[in-house]
């Protein structure tokens, strides 16, 4: 999402793309931290429709079914 701050200009990740992109570092590592982390912030809320077809076009489906137990 851009956010403008005259003169600077930067954008900044949703905390439902930082869900999906902790998913995919951890695709291949399982690694705990990046697992807790996406713990921690799917326990605060989340888009669920906008995570769900971002874990599936991924292929992150499993992972994030197991970080949902």
């Amino acid at each position: 999402m851009p956010v403008r701050a005259v003169p600077v200009s930067t954008c900044i990740a949703s905390k439902d793309d930082l869900i999906i992109s902790k998913l995919f570092w951890a695709k291949d590592s399982h690694s705990e931290l990046q697992l807790r982390d996406v713990k921690n912030l799917a326990s605060t809320g989340y888009d669920a429709d906008y995570v769900a077809h971002w874990t599936q076009t991924l292929g992150l489906t499993n992972l994030w079914k197991e970080c949902q137990t």
